[in-house]
């Protein structure tokens, strides 16, 4: 889910690495690249993100404090990639 000041609209996440992911959205994305968001994942838990970039339904952010994010992200890949 991706929470933008308390519209938070469903989501897919497309693309991963330590620094920033690509989201595919349920609805178009009204947010505009520079806005802060809350990506919320019962895997991954809750990240601070920048919009980079909005394509209508998908959208480019990165993390916020990426030493933190990069940790989530690193946890999520070993667990989850790992239990296949």
């Amino acid at each position: 889910m991706v929470d933008l000041k308390g519209r938070a609209d469903n989501g897919t996440i497309r693309d991963l690495s330590e620094s920033g992911m690509c989201i595919d959205l349920e609805h178009t994305f009204f947010g505009s690249p520079g806005c802060m968001i809350t990506i919320i994942s019962k895997e991954l838990g809750n990240l601070d993100a920048v919009v980079r970039w909005v394509g209508n339904r998908r959208i480019g952010v990165s993390f916020v404090s990426s030493s933190a994010a990069a940790a989530q992200v690193r946890a999520y890949h070993r667990f989850y990639h790992t239990r296949k």
